[in-house]
């Protein structure tokens, strides 16, 4: 018998799901650039092209995401905080997968500092502060930039430490100046700057003075300061105790007198003179003369320079004038010594004279009735600039010699210096007759600017001559040995540093045999703080002498701080 059975069989659906693949990533993910709130980041596309666009995301604080078509390879996020670490993330997308994760941390730049403000100024140095950002985040120093009215840069100087908002910069008078503050944050990001455009007014003039006085006129006589920029000079008058405006004239900064005519005689009048520069001008230096009592006839010198010299006069009143002779002594070169001029002229100018020389000048009016009245006066004119100015060094200081201007009769010259480094202050014009001069009593190591004028019976070359030198700075003290790091090879050395007997920018180490005084160069310091120098590849057994030299930029000190040594015997001998 056969079993019979019943078979039941269940059709079963199966579904087989297909993914997309991960795409790739992108190559790399770089900024582009930033600001203080924005950041624009780059990348560079995977090589497969199965994928359809980006999704970027930047996080603190809240995570913002954007999704980007396939053909863009830069994006900038906008309103963002200053001086704020962000991390961006991109990833490529392939339908809805995603690639793997490329991160980077980016930084927005800082905000500029606020309230730049002086906090003290001279004529030769501005002290200045100023305040953290409005919105700081993360500030790490800041830098200081001086630069001239046109933008162009001076100098410039780090201040380390979020902490230091003050600095100080040496300027010059009758300058105008922009002063920029950076803040400075994570590697080196630079925000806007904060900036403050000022003008220091020039120096005084000096050496104001009346230098000849008529019944009609007063000549005066002035100079600009050397450390002070100037492009001209004003001059006023008034009537003493008039409640009248003051009448005016305005020069430039090569004329150094100044003739103020048509005025009442037997007069007190109040003059002042102004340096200016731009439209800034300095204090007023004040003047009270009065003309001379009323005269028949008048001869004044109006101008001079180097060459040539203008005389005007003024003719009686009351008298017929029937001719009018001028006469100059001695004659200029291929010129008449005498010479008739009509009597409606009011002027006349000598030319081709010869500079720094005096000459006697003569009106002569001849009157209807056959008389003559004569008026002379004396005057000088310019003697040239001195040439071939130098500073030289010499042990004990610098030596400054000159030559005469060609052509230029001259019989004293005045000279001023001015440190630019630490001793800032004018030293007062020296007069001298010598066209050489020693200067033992500089600061050493001070950096001066000299100036020479020529003069010639009073009168001063129109531009003075100017040139730069370093006085030598002086050796260290208490060179000695440190016996404990001393070995058959090599030895160290430390000395001492006195900021107030000399300036230093580094000091020079160099070694000799004992007793053969031919030092070889062995290294320099990084600065003048560095006050140790260790000397290698030494012979054991041999004595030597090593010398250590003040340094102030490229001028060194004549004589060294010397140390014997023998390293065989580890010790040294302090001298």
């Amino acid at each position: 018998m056969v079993d019979s059975y019943t078979v039941k069989y269940r059709v079963v659906n199966c579904f087989v799901i297909i993914r997309d693949s991960v795409p790739d990533r992108p190559a790399s993910l770089l900024k582009e650039s930033s600001t203080n709130d924005s950041i624009t980041v780059t990348w560079i596309p995977p090589k497969s092209t199965k994928y359809d666009g980006y999704r970027i995301a930047i996080s603190p604080p809240n995570q913002k995401t954007e999704v980007l078509a396939r053909s863009v390879i830069s994006h900038t996020f906008r309103d963002l905080m200053s001086s704020q670490r962000y991390t961006i993330t991109l990833t490529t997308v392939l339908n809805d997968v995603e690639s793997k994760q490329l991160s980077s941390d980016f930084y927005t730049n800082p905000d500029a500092p606020t309230n730049v403000r002086i906090l003290s100024r001279t004529d030769t140095r501005i002290t200045f502060i100023w305040s953290p950002p409005a919105n700081p985040g993360e500030i790490d120093d800041y830098q200081c930039y001086l630069q001239d009215s046109k933008g162009h840069e001076i100098t410039s100087f780090d201040n380390y430490g979020s902490d230091i908002r003050e600095h100080s910069f040496d300027i010059y008078a009758g300058r105008t100046y922009i002063i920029s503050v950076y803040a400075y944050a994570y590697y080196k990001l630079k925000g806007m700057p904060a900036s403050l455009r000022f003008s220091i007014i020039p120096a005084v003039p000096h050496n104001v003075r009346v230098t000849a006085r008529g019944q009609s006129y007063l000549e005066c006589e002035f100079f600009g300061q050397s450390n002070s920029y100037y492009d001209g000079f004003e001059i006023t008058w008034l009537e003493k105790a008039s409640s009248a405006k003051p009448s005016n004239a305005f020069l430039q900064r090569e004329d150094v007198s100044y003739v103020i005519t048509d005025l009442k005689s037997s007069t007190t009048y109040d003059i002042m003179v102004y340096a200016t520069s731009g439209e800034q001008k300095s204090r007023g230096v004040a003047l009270e003369t009065s003309t001379k009592a009323s005269s028949e006839a008048e001869l004044f010198v109006k101008s001079y320079d180097q060459q040539s010299i203008t005389v005007a006069w003024k003719k009686p009143s009351g008298k017929t004038v029937d001719g009018l002779k001028l006469n100059i002594d001695p004659v200029p070169n291929a010129q008449m010594g005498s010479e008739e001029v009509a009597t409606d002229i009011q002027e006349h100018t000598w030319e081709g004279l010869e500079a720094g020389h005096e000459y006697t000048l003569e009106i002569e009016v001849i009157y209807a009735d056959a008389t003559s009245e004569k008026v002379n006066r004396k005057q000088t004119t310019q003697p040239k600039p001195v040439l071939n100015l130098k500073a030289g060094i010499y042990p004990r200081g610098l030596i400054l010699s000159w030559d005469s201007g060609f052509y230029s009769f001259e019989n004293a010259y005045r000279y001023q210096y001015v440190g630019r480094i630490t001793k800032l202050n004018n030293v007062p014009w020296e007069i001298t007759t010598s066209k050489r001069v020693k200067l033992e009593h500089l600061f050493p190591g001070e950096m001066y600017e000299f100036y020479v004028e020529a003069i010639a019976n009073g009168k001063h070359s129109p531009n003075n001559r100017s040139v730069m030198a370093t006085a030598p700075p002086l050796p260290p003290l208490g060179l000695t040995i440190d016996i404990a790091e001393t070995t058959e090879s090599s030895v160290l050395m430390f000395w001492e540093d006195d900021e107030t007997r000399s300036y230093i920018t580094s000091w020079d180490v160099e070694i000799a045999d004992i007793g053969t005084y031919r030092p070889k160069a062995v290294g320099s310091t990084s600065d003048r703080t560095v006050l140790d120098y260790e000397i290698t590849n030494l012979i054991s057994g041999k004595n030597y002498t090593a010398y250590v030299f003040g340094k102030s930029g490229d001028q060194r000190s004549y004589q060294a701080a010397t140390v014997d040594l023998t390293l065989s015997e580890f010790r040294a001998l302090k001298f």
